[in-house]
């Protein structure tokens, strides 16, 4: 290999080469800028105040190279690893990005930090994104891409073991399902959106039991899906299930919740099933982000029983202070915070992880059958330490501030942990997204899919989801189908002998 890359999709491009290996290189030059940003900026400022607006610029600017040169070498960006990226900045650079224009109104993270303490906590982000894209970068290169393979799914054998292992998984989630979010319902007209917190804090025992069972309905949908050509059927009820459920929770206040499963069902159904219109996805991803996302906050906390009439969306949505994308940004970019105040308290009030958090993190997969109180649960993850450190009374009531990757990333192993982590994070991702284009691409796809909406999510918060995520939705259904599609092929093949034999 020799850092060239042949893009046969889409057909616009088909044939081209594309040399990683220039853009690689300004990416880990970049990279290095960065790390010695974060480590003497008195390199490059008197003040280190100086930095942070630079610094913002250079997260806005950083984001396009990201996006335009993964769209040169890849010919998409409806592509798991943009759209992770694309997340984690909106989410961790957000208020950067207004910064630059000015419309921080309070300013950056609405002034909760001094700006000596800020202009630390911007260029280690820059630096974050920075060894991200370096990572995915060093994964694609020398790599061609494969062109959806229609043929794979017109196999008998595999059609029919995606079939069963679809609609397996949508029976064993629908009534617990069902129970939780008519439960859920209940909560949300009689107490709003915080209501779900406040009684999230007594969920245990059969309650996180369905909570399990009822996540199995995403990769169920997503595999009657990929087998939709030619069986519209299970493509409508695949898409029914995750239309309905993305509706139920934006009813009840979930904005990332609801649409992250969207987000990797189109990905799945334009890499398996047909292409999707560019110009619709962007029109819908618009309205969302820019109309519905502001709407679902400024309505979320009214009682259900509130939200009856056409006047008090309208109303919510014009009492709105910011322009509706300036709002969405603020709001998003808040994920900033949890690094700042990781970086507050880290060393100073609690020492180093040192991979141990990661470390419970992977316990996760292995459920609470041994245990009174799982060791992750009783240890407790970054985000509930870090709400119980520095708002007592919100933890008590079931809130939480989130985390992020990068904060996550600093309380483990320092300002140091932050560019190798996220650039070991952007490396695997992309190798994952590699595997799915070889081989058997669309029960891989579905694989890739089913965990998507949590790496998603894993930009604003911590890892202590993403081991039992990666396993219990994504390989468990996939072993399952090798498993089943085999016992299939052999059952066809001994048939055909049976009827060619003498």
């Amino acid at each position: 290999m020799d850092g060239t890359e042949t893009l046969p999709y889409p057909s616009s491009i088909a044939g081209v080469p594309v040399r990683v290996s220039g853009i690689l290189l300004l990416q880990i030059g970049f990279l290095i800028f960065t790390v010695v940003l974060v480590l003497t900026p008195s390199t490059f400022a008197w003040k280190q105040e100086e930095l942070t607006y630079p610094c913002c610029v250079l997260i806005l600017l950083h984001g396009f190279w990201v996006l335009w040169s993964w769209k040169r070498l890849r010919g998409a960006l409806l592509e798991p690893y943009a759209l992770i990226f694309l997340s984690a900045l909106l989410f961790n650079g957000g208020q950067a990005i207004l910064e630059v224009f000015g419309l921080n109104r309070d300013g950056l993270l609405e002034g909760e930090f001094s700006e000596a303490h800020v202009a630390r906590v911007i260029p280690l982000t820059l630096c974050g994104f920075a060894a991200l894209h370096c990572g995915a970068l060093l994964a694609i290169r020398g790599v061609r891409r494969q062109p959806p393979p229609a043929e794979l799914a017109e196999a008998p054998s595999r059609v029919e073991a995606v079939r069963a292992i679809g609609w397996f998984l949508l029976a064993v989630s629908a009534i617990p399902l069902l129970i939780l979010l008519k439960e859920a319902i209940s909560t949300v007209v009689s107490s709003g959106y915080m209501g779900l917190y406040q009684k999230d804090v007594q969920r245990a025992g059969l309650d996180s039991a369905l909570r399990i069972l009822a996540e199995f309905a995403v990769p169920g949908a997503l595999l009657l899906m990929v087998c939709s050509a030619g069986r519209k059927f299970e493509g409508s009820v695949g898409v029914a299930v995750l239309g309905s459920q993305a509706l139920i929770l934006l009813f009840l206040g979930f904005r990332g919740g609801s649409v992250m499963p969207l987000v990797a069902a189109a990905w799945l159904w334009d890499r398996c099933v047909r292409r999707l219109p560019r110009v619709l996805l962007t029109a819908i991803a618009a309205v969302v982000l820019i109309g519905i996302f502001p709407l679902v906050r400024e309505t979320r906390m009214a009682p259900g029983s509130e939200r009856r009439s056409a006047s008090f969306f309208t109303n919510a949505y014009s009492s709105q202070d910011d322009n509706p994308i300036v709002s969405m940004l603020a709001e998003m970019g808040k994920s900033m915070a949890p690094l700042a105040h990781t970086m507050e308290l880290v060393p100073r009030e609690r020492g180093y992880d040192m991979g141990i958090g990661y470390a419970y993190s992977l316990l996760t997969v292995v459920p609470s059958l041994f245990w009174a109180r799982h060791p992750s649960a009783a240890r407790g993850a970054a985000a509930t330490w870090l709400i119980e450190t520095i708002d007592p009374y919100s933890a008590s009531q079931g809130a939480t501030i989130g985390f992020s990757f990068m904060a996550e990333a600093y309380l483990n192993f320092g300002a140091l942990g932050v560019p190798l982590l996220t650039l070991l994070m952007g490396y695997l991702v992309v190798q994952f997204c590699l595997w799915a284009e070889r081989g058997d691409v669309r029960a891989r796809s579905v694989f890739v899919a089913a965990f998507l909406p949590h790496l998603l999510f894993f930009v604003r918060q911590d890892s202590t989801d993403l081991p039992r995520a990666f396993v219990w939705y994504g390989l468990a259904p996939y072993v399952a189908y090798l498993v089943l599609e085999r016992r299939f092929r052999l059952r066809e093949q001994h048939g055909a002998r049976t009827i060619h034999s003498p």
